[in-house]
Order: structure tokens, then sequence, then C-alpha cells
């Protein structure tokens, strides 16, 4: 049941998404067309949306599908970016951006 519920709380970060973007459940079920209560479901991950809905709320929260669904995906693309930016710079800046990547990860 544990690594159940881990999972769950990896799979969807509607909650943290709506709180950082200052929105509601009340303002995404209207948005929806669904009940709150509905909304209040995704949020607690009693039950989750389909890829549609996913996908319209993405939009709506002017956010990649991928933030919604993994917990780490800011971090991801700071890592990606630093390492893209290290093979067009050479192996003496990938010192750097590692030194970089370090930094904007602990933030």
């Amino acid at each position: 049941m544990a690594l159940k519920r881990h999972f769950m709380e990896d799979v969807n970060r509607i909650k943290l998404v709506l709180v950082e973007k200052k929105r509601t459940n009340k303002w995404l079920s209207d948005q929806m067309g669904v009940t709150p209560s509905t909304v209040s479901k995704w949020c607690t991950n009693s039950s989750q949306p389909d890829l549609p809905s996913l996908l319209k709320i993405a939009d709506l929260l002017e956010v990649d599908i991928k933030e919604l669904i993994v917990r780490e995906y800011k971090k991801f693309l700071v890592s990606q970016e630093l390492t893209k930016e290290a093979r067009a710079e050479g192996k003496i800046a990938y010192t750097i951006c590692l030194a970089r990547r370090k930094k904007a990860i602990a933030k």
C-alpha cells in the first residue's frame, strides 16, 4: 500500500501545480465543467483524470503535461539544458556546467 501511495504521489501533481499557479479546485472545476468533488479526487489521488482531461488541465494551467505527472520535472529540464550546454562548449566547460547544475538544482 505504501508503494502504491508513493507511486500515486509521483503520478499526480495537479494540486501542487494549482497552488503554484494560484488557482483553486473550484476554478479548475468550473473551467473543466466537472464537479468540485471530481477535482478534489484528482488532487488527493482518489481517482485520476483521463488523458484528454489531463491535456486540458495542462492547457488551462499553462504547463507542459509532464509537469503534472513527473515529480522532478523542473529539475530534469534544468539538467537536460545544462547537459546540452556542456556538449556544445566542450569537455572543459562540462565541469563548469556540472557546478551550475548542482547550484540550479539546489534552488
